[in-house]
């Protein structure tokens, strides 16, 4: 069974590395640990050509075990059969210390590694600090006969070569653990990216909904209003047609401006075109807002919650009189829309299946909106058929 400690600390987001990373990790291996043993071999004056041949041999094969050990804790599990091939790797590195140069127990280091990789953290550490400890010990002592060192030189040799014999298994654990969080990391800007657009896909489908909902409304209200018009008021037919042209135009702009994110509104722009708008239907339109010096980002999103509402109105109710309310007191704003018009729900003002957004969207969009605000909206019917959407939001940032 995987150790516990093994898994928190080697592969924190639970998912194996990915091939890259696998490459890069089993590639580090060349020069931490193979290119060092087999410099010390070759370099050695006391090595024939044979046992350089089993050097290599055996160092390819040690590498390989060090790789399928650090691949495995990567991945914060241990391989098939770990035990018989830490025995293998223990074997490959003790056995040809009996002909081969002393210089061979560098590859001590992936042994130490290994160690501290399969077993729980404690007992590899202990356990590997036991082999550096002892094998260093027996090799000082070996120099010091066969060199006849003095003291100060034997206490400055054994200090050194502990210290290399202690870095070069950090080195291979170092190496894991980066190639594990780099491949972390890697992933996690793929998710980030994703998530952004993600959600930019909302922000442009929320801001669609919002932006073309009241202008394709407009169009439809202009154009059925310049075909009644046509066979009684032919001037006033075209000017309801030529109004329905500059209606159009402006959804344009406003599809480009969703494209860019750049599409600014504001309570005294959307109350103008909701005056204008309300009563070319034919709806009695009360206007009693008093609002002043609000702040740019509540009067954005007011003036979206103004957007909502009229379009709201003209397409979703029966309504003939609509009142818009207004103010600001306690360090609140206070915005609402009531009309005498609500319908059933699922259903259009001429019973109909609405179709187009799904239902609910465009609220879901408005609280979205006001969130960050720290706003609140509420819409739901009132007594007598009318319904009522209000909004009340802080003067200042949360």
């Amino acid at each position: 069974m995987t150790p516990p400690a093994l898994l928190s600390r080697s592969a924190p987001s639970g998912r194996p590395l990915g091939v890259r990373s696998r490459l890069l990790l089993a590639a580090a291996h060349v020069p931490l640990l193979l290119v060092p043993v087999l410099l010390a071999v070759f370099l050695s004056d006391t090595t024939s050509p044979l046992d350089r041949a089993i050097a290599t041999a055996a160092a390819i094969g040690v590498c390989l075990l060090q790789v399928r050990h650090a691949l495995a804790a990567a991945d914060g599990v241990r391989p098939p059969a770990w035990p018989l091939s830490l025995l293998a790797l223990a074997v490959l590195v003790y056995l040809p210390l009996t002909w081969l140069p002393q210089s061979w127990i560098i590859t001590q280091w992936a042994l130490v590694a290994s160690l501290v990789m399969l077993l729980p953290r404690r007992t590899g550490a202990a356990l590997g600090a036991l082999v550096v400890l002892v094998s260093e010990a027996v090799l000082t002592l070996q120099a010091v006969q066969q060199y006849a060192l003095g003291p100060l030189v034997t206490a400055w040799a054994a200090a050194y070569n502990l210290t290399v014999a202690a870095l070069g298994p950090i080195a291979l654990l170092a190496a894991t653990r980066l190639v594990r969080v780099l491949d972390d990391l890697s992933a996690a800007h793929a998710e980030l990216a994703e998530a952004a657009v993600a959600q930019d896909r909302l922000r442009i489908s929320r801001d669609l909904h919002d932006v073309l909902g009241q202008s394709l409304s407009a169009v439809s209200l202009k154009g059925e209003l310049a075909m009644r018009l046509w066979a009684t008021d032919r001037p006033a037919a075209l000017a309801e047609v030529e109004s329905l042209t500059a209606v159009a135009r402006a959804a344009l702009r406003d599809v480009t401006a969703v494209a860019f994110d750049r599409h600014p509104t504001s309570v005294r722009s959307e109350l103008d075109g909701a005056a204008g708008l309300l009563r070319a239907a034919g709806i009695e339109t009360r206007i009693e807002v008093a609002l002043s010096d609000t702040p740019r980002a509540q009067n954005d999103a007011l003036g979206w919650v103004l957007r909502e509402g009229v379009t709201n109105v003209l397409r979703h109710s029966t309504a003939t009189r609509v009142t818009i309310r207004g103010d600001q007191h306690d360090g609140r704003l206070h915005l609402e829309l009531v009309n005498d018009g609500a319908v059933p729900d699922g259903a259009t003002p001429d019973g109909a299946t609405p179709d187009g957004a799904a239902p609910g969207s465009g609220i879901a969009g408005l609280t979205a909106r006001l969130a960050p605000l720290g706003g609140v909206l509420t819409s739901g019917p009132l007594p007598g058929g009318r319904f009522r959407l209000a909004v009340d939001l802080p003067e200042e940032l949360p």
